[in-house]
């Protein structure tokens, strides 16, 4: 089971795409090509597991034998890469394709010239960026580390996504999804199916980590190919707004994830589209950004707003505002995109309007806004939307700073800003703000608008520098400034109530963090005079106290401790004498003690009240 496990990971992962790149030229940067990969892959499975449940014939042996043809298909087309490749080819490639990038980014300055100096700061501000970005794509890489082995455990994933998948796996085509598409659970289908067995989730999870790591590293791939550091500030600060609000989603199994995926691939050869010369590099641009845009309308719903918006701009940028003119001379392109549309987005939703209509089914498009006004109780669609945004809290605000990061951007970014992330973000408020996942989608186009645009004021103020001669001051100016700054910065986020607060917090952290919790409970509203004989050192526990120290060895010490009246508790550990222990017992049996609560974590504390024995 594990080999053909592994076998339908790499099916669905890497195969098709694999045969395409072959016959297709794919963009240049290895994490690039690599999501273009295994995007086509994931579109290809889908088209193969959907086609064949039609037929009736999805089963493991056409699974297998569709497989088998890929291998096969693989082995004869990289038939000269795999026996002309020696493993001291492969090593030196392999360093050749990590170490030039980096001189790209990193070139060396000639110190000779002033300009090449002031490059140096810069350089030193994208050397920094890089390193911080790197961290960024290690953290998000441990959720996949993590998730190997796991098995699918949130609701939706549960009940939804996971449960048709098996239905798919099944050979049956999966009537109540309402009008939910089908990539994802497809995809798991087609893993399921190959290793004959849909109860064993291990796999198909396992590849949802990927898509959460792809999105960072095709954003560390544009940074390099286009020498732009504010790609590197936006994996930056996408991990921190996937930390905020997709921590618990990111390998869940639900496919919002996926969809921002394929939304930011399709951005990403749109762009390419744009900024292209060559006519037929701009139009393999528009194909592949076509793909991607109806693989995500095959994902979740919101892609078919992509899906439009891709194929509008797409036309716009190769053929500009004269539609009849392009129809007639280029109707054979434009033919084959609207066939690449046909194909992957339009079978799903076909159907799916057939079985609406005839009652078989039903459309959820009524489904969010029902939960959101449940979530905001506003009275009017205005309330909500400011209620949704505000809910957003500091991100809200940092969200904001792509308005003003457009200043610093070319207008492809503009033309996305004004045209999917405001539009698509006011939607959401209005209509999905139920929960922050369904604003995924816009989340990387977002960081990247404000990387980019943070960069381009770095360089802007960079040149500002250079003409009032600021970078000539002497060194130490800007760093008593920087020093200052910063103090006062640290000064005041960590003030004297933080650090004391802060403090405190990690003290009750001491010894037994759940022994500690216990106690503080239960005492919160007893007296503040009580004594308590124990080894545990009560004392270093803020909001604990009245330790009476007593090691628990000589039960002549315990009896005069308890008779004299001054002992109220005894927190007794596990390791106590066995006089005591049975003179404890004895005294539960007449009242004298009652047991209040024990722990089993650290050393295992019981704690019991020392009762008044009346005459």
């Amino acid at each position: 089971m594990f080999i053909l496990g592994t076998i339908g990971i790499l099916q669905v992962l890497l195969f098709p795409g694999l045969i395409v790149r072959k016959f297709f030229d794919m963009p240049k940067g290895f994490w690039l090509r690599l999501a273009a990969i295994m995007g086509i892959s994931l579109i290809t499975n889908y088209l193969f597991v959907f086609v064949t449940t039609l037929l009736g014939i999805f089963t493991q042996i056409t699974a297998l034998i569709f497989v088998a043809l890929e291998i096969a298909a693989l082995v004869y087309l990289y038939r000269k890469d795999i026996l002309a490749t020696s493993i001291s080819d492969f090593i030196v490639t392999f360093w050749h394709g990590l170490i030039s990038p980096i001189y790209k980014i990193f070139p060396k300055l000639n110190t000779e010239d002033e300009e090449e100096k002031n490059k140096a700061i810069l350089n030193i501000f994208a050397i920094l960026l890089f390193v911080a970005a790197l961290v960024a794509i290690e953290l998000t890489f441990r959720i996949f580390r993590y998730n190997i082995g796991q098995i699918f455990n949130k609701w939706d994933a549960v009940l939804s996504w996971n449960k048709w998948a098996t239905i798919w796996s099944s050979n049956t085509f999966p009537a109540q999804t309402e009008d939910y598409p089908q990539l994802i659970p497809t995809n798991w289908a087609m893993i399921y199916v190959l290793i004959g067995n849909h109860a064993v989730q291990f796999f198909a999870k396992s590849i949802m980590p990927l898509f959460a790591m792809m999105i960072m590293l095709v954003l560390l791939s544009l940074g390099i190919q286009t020498n732009n550091p504010g790609f590197f500030i936006s994996i930056i600060t996408l991990r921190l707004v996937f930390k905020k609000f997709l921590t618990d989603y990111i390998a869940s199994g639900y496919v919002d994830i996926p969809l921002t995926f394929f939304g930011l691939m399709s951005t990403v050869f749109l762009w390419y589209v744009y900024k292209e010369n060559d006519t037929e590099k701009k139009y393999r641009w528009w194909i592949l950004s076509t793909l991607f845009s109806a693989g995500a309308a095959i994902t979740k719903q919101a892609g078919l707003y992509f899906l439009g918006l891709n194929f509008l701009l797409g036309f716009y940028f190769m053929f500009g505002i004269k539609i009849k003119q392009a129809f007639v001379a280029n109707w054979k392109r434009i033919l084959i995109i609207i066939s690449i549309i046909i194909l992957i987005a339009i079978p799903w939703y076909g159907i799916k309007a057939v079985q609406i209509v005839q009652g078989e089914t039903q459309s959820h498009i009524a489904t969010p806004i029902q939960s959101t006004n449940k979530v905001h109780q506003g009275n009017n669609r205005v309330d909500t939307a400011i209620s949704a945004l505000l809910k957003l809290n500091k991100y809200f605000y940092f969200f904001l700073l792509a308005i003003p990061a457009a200043l610093f951007i070319d207008n492809f970014w503009r033309w996305i800003l004004i045209l999917f992330v405001i539009p698509y973000t006011l939607i959401w408020s209005t209509y999905a703000s139920y929960d922050t996942r369904n604003l995924a989608i816009t989340f990387p186009i977002f960081t990247t608008i404000i990387g980019l645009g943070v960069w381009g004021f770095t360089q802007w103020i960079l040149k500002v520098c250079q003409k009032i001669k600021l970078l000539r001051l002497p060194l130490f100016l800007p760093l008593i400034l920087l020093i200052v700054g910063l103090l006062f910065g640290l000064n005041h986020t960590y003030t004297e109530t933080f650090l004391a607060e802060r403090q405190i917090d990690l003290q009750k952290q001491l010894f037994s963090p759940g022994l500690n919790e216990q106690l503080l409970t239960y005492f919160a509203d007893k007296p503040t005079d009580i004594k308590i004989l124990t080894s545990y050192p009560l004392d270093y526990i803020p909001g604990l106290h009245g330790q009476v120290n007593f090691s628990f060895s000589d039960l002549d010490q315990f009896e005069d401790f308890i008779y004299s009246g001054d002992i109220d508790y005894v927190l007794y550990p596990h390791y106590t004498s066995q006089e005591i222990k049975e003179a404890i017992a004895a005294g539960e049996e007449v009242s004298r003690f009652t047991v209040i609560l024990s722990n089993s974590d650290w050393i295992p504390f019981t704690l019991i009240e020392v009762n008044e024995i009346s005459d």
